[in-house]
């Protein structure tokens, strides 16, 4: 649910943080070495960090929710009545797929699509 209500916003985000960094860049080479360099290029990782934050929660959601499985494994579980066992299986093999965050269902807000924005 959380996902459908952001996913428009982070598309937008990634999006403008995208171009944003994709002209600065641009008017980096193109600039000759003064002061003002200097500025482009903290704007270019202001426009990076925007990007990083949201991917970096998104990459702890989805380790999270891959954690949910084994916190139910290590709990006292076999104390518990049949009732409860059967809705912890259902919650660990619901916690086998993780919760994941998308922009717009095609890029995943984690570290790896970070990595490949700030690399290409």
């Amino acid at each position: 649910m959380v996902n459908e209500e952001f996913r428009a916003i982070m598309f937008f985000q990634f999006y403008t943080s995208l171009c944003m960094i994709c002209f600065n860049l641009y008017q980096i080479t193109q600039m000759e070495m003064d002061s003002n360099i200097i500025g482009r290029i903290l704007f270019m990782n202001f426009s990076l960090m925007q990007i990083f934050y949201y991917c970096w929660f998104g990459n702890e959601v989805k380790l999270k929710s891959l954690e949910l499985s084994d916190v139910i494994f290590r709990s006292d579980w076999t104390s518990l009545n049949n009732n409860v066992k059967r809705a912890f299986l259902m919650l660990m093999r619901r916690a086998m797929r993780p919760i994941e965050f998308t922009s717009i269902y095609v890029i995943s807000v984690n570290l790896e699509s970070f990595m490949t924005v700030s690399i290409a």
